[in-house]
């Protein structure tokens, strides 16, 4: 039996079906290679963020620490400063 027209073209869709199924799948499991990757970046930008705000709130603590023993040491010296860094502050604001 000789193919016809129309076998010819039944043939021809299958295999472009069987194509698009292929790179449907290939493009699904692409799609689930990118959400695995974002979800590493996530989860490093994630612990990042945890380690910056340890620092500071370290950083906080040190300060209070000394701010709180220059107070008992030399007041007067601190409080010169206070008012130094106000003055100053109050300066660039009024800019």
């Amino acid at each position: 039996m000789v193919p016809t027209r129309f076998d010819q073209q039944r043939g021809s869709d299958a295999k472009g079906l069987k194509i698009m199924a292929t790179q449907s799948r290939a493009t699904t499991q692409s799609g689930a290679n990118v959400r695995g990757a974002a979800g590493g970046v996530i989860s490093d930008v994630r612990e990042q963020g945890k380690e910056a705000v340890e620092a500071v709130a370290e950083v906080r603590d040190n300060m209070a620490t000394a701010i709180d023993r220059s107070l008992k040491d030399r007041p007067y010296t601190t409080l010169a400063l206070a008012v130094g860094l106000g003055f100053a502050l109050g300066a660039l604001w009024a800019r």
